[in-house]
Formats: C-alpha cells, structure tokens, sequence
C-alpha cells in the first residue's frame, strides 16, 4: 500500500513538473524578432478571410506579421527560418 501511495505521488510530481517551461529571456527576445504568419483560406471571400484581415490590423501590435495562402505554409512550415 506504502509502495502504491508512493509511486502515485511521484508520477503526479513529475506530470506536473513535466508541463512548466518558463521561457528565457533570450527565447522572449527571439520571439519579439519572428514574423507571424496567418494561413488564409483558400476561397478569398470567406468570411473568416475578411475577420481575421481586420483583426489582425487593429490587433496584432508584438510582431510583424503576414498573410500566406495554405500552399506558402506547408512550404514553410519545413523550412527552420
């Protein structure tokens, strides 16, 4: 019974632990650095199209950012730049 109590507490110890990544300074600074991309549908007069156009002008203030066609993404989704 000692043993099972145990390993519960320590595999709840660990799962927790496993989920907190507390970014570093130099990860904030790289990120400040990127450029985010929004995949768009491909139909151009989708509604979200038009939605997320808009809200990403009045928005989007911490990086810059891009709009990309779906193809453009899985082309450089590979790509590590």
């Amino acid at each position: 019974m000692k043993n099972t109590v145990l390993f519960i507490l320590l595999f709840f110890a660990f799962a927790a632990k496993s989920q907190d990544y507390i970014p570093t300074r130099e990860d904030i600074n790289a990120f400040f650095k990127t450029k985010t991309l929004v995949v768009l549908e491909d139909n151009p007069l989708l509604e979200y199209n038009i939605n997320i156009r808009n809200v990403m002008k009045q928005e989007w203030t911490i990086t810059e950012y891009d709009f990309i066609t779906s193809k453009e993404f899985e082309e450089k989704r590979k790509d590590p730049q």
